[in-house]
């Protein structure tokens, strides 16, 4: 009988609905095919957003380019728009991804560990990829890796 190998590697995205980079939210959206009227509404929703920062008599302001809006309704939604393409792409065998809010489970299975391993390195990198394509980065202090043997 051979064991079965599991790894789990948890990926804490760092500052995910802060930093979520509108254009690429809105390609996320064309390639899904949600319909002109969403892409229209959510331009108009995300462009000429402006953040102020008020001291005593002075204001700073600067024209906002990322994040998903705390609070509001829409936010999660624009989430789960950026997060659909790593959920629905192509996944090396045995492997998969789970999203819970702005943090992602990578689960792999193998039989031997370089197997494992090899699997691992191409889902991370997967994931990486699509990180980095949204502006996004991981935060390794609050990511963790779990093997189990069965």
């Amino acid at each position: 009988r051979r064991e079965k190998y599991v790894v789990g590697v948890f990926l804490d995205i760092s500052g995910a609905f802060d930093c979520l980079w509108w254009a690429q939210l809105m390609k996320d959206l064309e390639k899904v095919k949600c319909g002109s009227g969403l892409i229209a509404l959510t331009k108009s929703y995300l462009d000429g957003r402006k953040a102020h920062l008020a001291i005593g008599d002075m204001t700073l302001s600067t024209t906002l380019t990322k994040g998903c809006p705390q609070g509001s309704e829409f936010g999660p939604d624009l989430w789960r728009y950026a997060v659909n393409p790593l959920l629905s792409g192509d996944l090396p065998p045995g492997t998969e991804i789970v999203a819970y809010a702005d943090d992602l489970a990578l689960l792999i299975s193998g039989k031997h560990r370089p197997e494992l391993t090899e699997r691992a390195n191409a889902l991370l990198e997967i994931a990486s990829r699509w990180a980095s394509d949204r502006k996004l980065t991981f935060s390794a202090a609050n990511s963790q890796t779990l093997w189990i043997k069965g």
